[in-house]
């Protein structure tokens, strides 16, 4: 069984894909992918699915839907853990995901920044999208999770680019990444080192002002 979390809900057994109905049993199987390795309480996922004030059928509801899932998927992958439950695969999209970033950060601490671009461009790649989560407290936390953790090993990704003296190939995605968010100082800073590191120096100040600006504007900082 293959499941990918990171973007819209995928699952393949044995190559083909498989069809998982309903909202709430996507959201759990997510959230579970999410998490792959760890196990997931009841009471998360019920406020996942219900928010802050469920229902007073949400615990039999949830039994209900994980039963769908194991129809669905076949026995022995959502695995009972005391008042939760866990998957019993490893072949995650999160899973590989977290294993890359982390060796690819370790690397690049170390200063083996060959190593650094492969994992964490291995771990990019994985990368879809937000996960399928409702717009729960729970699950708009856990996507914010997972966003502002891709948008960091974007930026990690950039430092250890950085690093191999290769600057002037960061600049247009640099750019482009400051566009995308142009609240995350972080960007600023590596776009700055990278024009002045690439001879750039004016277009390295002209960076700066357009910061400088912009927190200005946007959030009274000078």
């Amino acid at each position: 069984m293959e499941l990918g979390v990171l973007g819209p809900l995928q699952v393949r057994k044995d190559g083909a894909p498989v069809a998982i109905p309903g909202a709430k049993p996507r959201a759990i199987l997510t959230m579970l992918g999410l998490h792959g390795g760890s196990i997931v309480p009841a009471g998360t996922l019920v406020e996942l699915l219900w928010g802050d004030d469920p229902p007073r059928t949400a615990d039999k509801a949830l039994q209900t839907h994980i039963s769908s899932l194991r129809r669905t998927l076949g026995d022995g992958f959502v695995v009972t853990e005391g008042t939760g439950w866990t998957l019993s695969t490893t072949e995650i999209d999160a899973s590989r995901y977290k294993l890359a970033a982390r060796t690819g950060r370790a690397a690049a601490a170390a200063g083996d920044t060959g190593q650094a671009m492969a994992r964490l461009e291995e771990a990019l790649a994985l990368w879809r999208g937000i996960p399928e989560l409702p717009d729960t407290a729970r699950g708009a936390a856990e996507k914010t999770r997972w966003v502002e953790g891709y948008a960091a090993l974007v930026e990690d990704r950039a430092d250890a680019l950085l690093a191999t003296g290769r600057a002037a190939e960061i600049v247009g995605e640099l750019e482009a990444a400051v566009a995308e968010a142009p609240l995350r100082e972080r960007r600023w800073g590596q776009l700055m080192l990278a024009l002045y590191r690439a001879g750039r120096q004016g277009e390295a100040l002209g960076a700066y002002q357009r910061a400088r600006s912009l927190l200005a504007d946007e959030l009274g900082v000078d």
